[in-house]
């Protein structure tokens, strides 16, 4: 046993010790291994790297300080090694990723076999019925969403829309692959190889040529120091088209229509997530929607509060313990979402107020 695997055990004791799952432990006495990965293959980020051991941590109830010690004393060799950046940048850099996962609702998941880290996975393993449960239900999402896209009474203009969103997407993933393997070290004309090998193409639906390679290259390269309004205010224009789409000819609510921009990457003016009452204000025939799902989230909220009242003063549990606990249980905000500590938070002064 190394020793960045010792010391992780006996920080664990020996209950918590038996969630040391086998993807883990690999990851600590192994580090992530290299020669695992074919020379197309996409490496491992560091930034990924710490946000999949953090949430692990959180997923078995372990502190943020615990898991913001164990990362910078005994696990910053490994991060440095995977890593171009300064000794001083990822410390900054694993902070920041750690008070992320512990105030989100960013949940663990290992992805079984198909974890991006290659980390040894068995079948006997604790955690795999629950992990490939989850990555089921994903697949099932996926295939619900599809068919919401492309079923057949969907019209001609909306099919279009949706042409273009995934020739542009798979262009953006295509670009996004191109400069992590600059980064490498592989040459323009080995990455565009690797580009035919991966099926992409461009805008066009073209096979990539040298000189369309360099010049959606430098397009995008191009687009990342346009200012955000600007950068987005094209592709919100086509988000709201499709939103209206959805909302008169499929009936939608505001929030399906949230979570369906949202999940092709779509953006408002200033770079964020649609919610609710942006869709309200923005879209005709959404507001009766977002009335109905205040309605309905209301009182749940108001029994989420009372649960947290409890929690807090009776049973000692921090906020972000609680958060976590209240969607474990299914409540929802006011609009019908989870909950974030944010939220959580700013509902909890106006709640205390009001008593």
């Amino acid at each position: 046993m190394n020793e960045q695997l010792a010391k992780l055990t006996s920080i664990l004791g020996e209950i918590k010790g038996r969630n040391l799952f086998l993807c883990i432990e690999d990851l600590v006495e192994n580090g992530v291994d290299l020669a695992r990965f074919s020379d197309t293959d996409l490496k491992p980020e560091r930034q990924n790297l710490t946000q999949y051991l953090a949430a692990w941590f959180k997923y078995i109830g372990m502190s943020e300080a615990q898991c913001l010690r164990w990362l910078l004393e005994d696990y910053m060799d490994e991060l440095h090694r995977i890593s171009q950046s300064s000794l001083s940048r990822i410390r900054h850099s694993t902070t920041s990723n750690i008070k992320y996962i512990f105030h989100s609702n960013v949940k663990f998941t290992c992805e079984c076999e198909n974890n991006p880290y290659k980390a040894a996975c068995a079948r006997d393993c604790i955690l795999y019925d629950e992990m490939a449960e989850i990555e089921r239900s994903k697949r099932e999402a996926a295939k619900v969403v599809n068919y919401i896209v492309n079923e057949p009474v969907m019209t001609e203009k909306l099919k279009k829309l949706q042409k273009k969103e995934k020739t542009r997407a798979q262009l953006n993933e295509a670009m996004e692959v191109a400069e992590k393997l600059l980064k490498e070290g592989m040459t323009k004309v080995q990455i565009l190889a690797v580009l035919h090998e991966r099926g992409y193409t461009t805008s066009r639906e073209n096979k990539f040529t040298y000189n369309s390679f360099l010049t959606c290259l430098a397009q995008v390269r191009a687009k990342t120091d346009i200012p955000p309004k600007k950068k987005y205010r094209e592709q919100l224009e086509e988000a709201l088209k499709i939103g209206r789409l959805c909302v008169e000819e499929k009936g939608m609510t505001s929030s399906q229509v949230a979570s369906f921009l949202n999940g092709r990457g779509y953006k408002t003016i200033v770079g964020k997530d649609f919610t609710v009452n942006y869709l309200v204000r923005n879209l005709k025939g959404c507001t009766t929607a977002a009335t109905q799902i205040r309605a309905k989230y209301s009182t749940q909220f108001n029994e989420a509060m009372e649960v947290a009242d409890k929690l807090l003063k009776e049973e000692g549990m921090t906020k972000v313990q609680v958060v976590s606990l209240l969607n474990e249980r299914g409540y929802k905000t006011k609009t019908g979402i989870s909950i974030s500590y944010k939220v959580f938070s700013n509902e909890w002064t106006l709640y205390n107020k009001k008593r």
